[in-house]
Formats: structure tokens, sequence, C-alpha cells
């Protein structure tokens, strides 16, 4: 068989992806190996397939993290998966990761839901702006100035000149944040975090993320047995993760220079002050590897608070933009008809 055909599949949905880590986990979680939890994976007709493909290329002498890659599964999946080799908990490790996905899926589900309507309101209210700015205002002008009504006149042109003005501003700001998007996914890393560090919501929930994974992979590999320093340059050789690369890379140097892990992180924006803190309290006691798991889980638990408080932030400002909108577009259209009534 061709393996190199799977590069070529599409991509799993997010959602495909969690069920089939998430399955995986509870089988091993029951004691099953790998092979025993794909070939019970078969009777499942979402999953089949990927059990599958996983079969055959683990029976080709492929590594499990290897299989992943090959099957186009989220670079945060593979970084768990990598991790797993050296501490050798894979189920520990997919039961968080699972966790750690399911709130990613949930996050973009719910924006989506809470964004939907409210955006096709919005689209269709500046629609209909369109369509009172090129035929209902232009026929009000001359209607008014068959009157005579000058003042009526300016009134109209200047809500023209105003909608005109936010109509150019909305889509300069529309193509701003899409190729702002675009250029933050593909600066370097260094780059990337201080831009990301001057947007304060996103800010705030990608330093949770961060430091989630940070604390949980160090955890993990700490409790293999490895030692700090060891740790952290399997952090560094990586590639499903740049942050954590680029923090391993400085922390290390830091280190070398005799610094310890506390100081060589504490300037860090994206390590939560929290974990700053739980790591140089657990340096003094020698608690390390235990806090980090703990605090790793709270963190996961917090988050998922956090972001379920934005989403209900975000959707009744959205609506009272909306309502504001419908508002304006019934003013706009009543003012001239108003007028003219006057004049008859």
């Amino acid at each position: 068989m061709d393996l190199q055909k799977y590069h070529r599949d599409r991509p799993l949905n997010l959602q495909t992806q969690i069920q089939f880590i998430e399955r995986l986990s509870k089988l091993l979680g029951k004691h099953y190996t790998i092979k025993q939890a794909l070939e019970f994976m078969h009777f499942d007709h979402q999953l089949d397939h990927i059990a599958n493909k996983f079969s055959l290329l683990l029976h080709s002498g492929h590594s499990i993290d290897y299989c992943f890659k090959m099957l186009s599964f989220h670079p945060l999946i593979i970084s768990y998966i990598n991790f797993s080799k050296e501490s050798s908990h894979l189920h520990d490790h997919l039961s968080h990761c699972t966790h750690l996905m399911k709130l990613r899926y949930n996050l973009q589900s719910k924006l989506k839901k809470t964004l939907r309507y409210p955006l096709f309101l919005i689209l269709m209210t500046i629609m209909l702006f369109i369509g009172l700015n090129l035929y209902l205002f232009p026929s009000m002008v001359q209607t008014f100035k068959s009157f005579g009504e000058t003042q009526s006149v300016i009134v109209i042109n200047t809500i023209v000149f105003i909608f005109n003005i936010t109509l150019v501003l909305l889509v300069i700001v529309a193509l701003a944040t899409l190729l702002g998007a675009m250029y933050i996914r593909n600066s370097p890393v260094e780059k990337r975090l201080m831009i990301i560090e001057k947007i304060p919501i996103y800010r705030s929930i990608y330093s949770s993320y961060i430091s989630i994974q940070f604390s949980y992979q160090l955890y993990a590999l700490l409790q293999s047995g490895k030692n700090i320093k060891d740790s952290l340059i399997l952090l560094k050789t990586q590639n499903e993760n740049d942050t954590l690369k680029y923090f391993a890379t400085i922390t290390l140097k830091q280190l070398s220079n005799g610094t310890s892990l506390y100081h060589s992180i504490k300037d860090f924006p994206f390590i939560q002050e929290d974990l700053k803190w739980v790591i140089n309290r657990s340096d003094e006691q020698g608690t390390l590897s235990y806090d980090l798991q703990q605090y790793s889980l709270l963190l996961l638990e917090s988050l998922e608070e956090r972001i379920k408080q934005t989403i209900m932030l975000i959707q009744p400002v959205l609506y009272a933009i909306v309502g504001l909108l419908v508002v304006t577009v019934y003013m706009l259209t009543i003012f001239p008809i108003y007028k003219l009534i006057q004049q008859i």
C-alpha cells in the first residue's frame, strides 16, 4: 500500500479527531492494547475508516506519532502523542488532550452559533442601507429639490455621507482583521507573540492555553524520570508547538547560566503568574511534578468557565448593535417620508 496517499486525503474535521482520541483514551484506560482498541473501533462506522488506516500504518512499522501525522491530526494532538513516548503514559496524555481539544472545539462551535444570527442581521441591515442609498434617498433628494426644501436635502445628503463613510470604515476594518490574522499566523514566533500580547481578550485566553500545555507537558516529562533540563530539551526539539519550543529554548539558555527555573521564566508574558508562583514554591518544596499536574487541571477548568463568560458577554453586545442599526434604518426611512408629508 502507498502510505503517502494519506497526505492527499481530506483532513479530518476537528470533531472526528476528538471522537477518535477520546475513544482510544477510554479503551486504553480499560487496559486494552492499541491494537485491541483499534479493532474495537472497527465496530463504529464513524471511526472505522480511521482505525483501519491507523492499523495499516502501525503494521507497516511506523510509530504512533507518525501515524497521527500521516492522518493529518491537529498539531496539538501530535504534540501530546510525542511527549507520551517519553513519559510512557499514553492514556493520560490522550485524556488530557481530549479535554483541551473539546474546549477548543466547543469555543469554536459556540462562537459560530453566537455570531451567526447577529452577523446575518448586520449584513442584511447593511444591504438595506445600500438599497436606501441607491434608490430611496436619490428620489427623495429630487423630490425635496422640486419643493425647494434645501434644508431637507442637506440632511439627507449628510445621512448618505455618514453612511458611506461608515461602510468604507467597516470594509477597511474587515480587511485589516483578515490580513492581520494571516500576517500573525505566518510571522516568526517571537514577532507573533509580541502582536498577540497587544490583543487584550485573545492574549488572556492564549496565555491560559499555553500555560496549560507547558505545565502538563513538563509534569509528564518529569514524572517519567527526566530532570528539568532534559525535559526542556525535549520541548525544544519538538516541532508541533513553536511557542513552547521558543520558551524552552530561552529557558535552557537561562538555566545554562546558573539561573533557577523560576527566574528563567518569570519574564515570559504568556506564562500565567499563578504558574510562576507554583514553580517557585514547588522548587523549594520539591513537589514540582505533582503541583504542575494539579495546576494544569485547575487552569483547564478555569479557562472553560472564562470562555463561557466571554461568549455570554459577546452575544448581548452584538444584539445591541443589531438593534441600533435597525432603529437607525427605521428612522432614516421615516424621516424623509415625514418631511414629504409636511410639504403636501
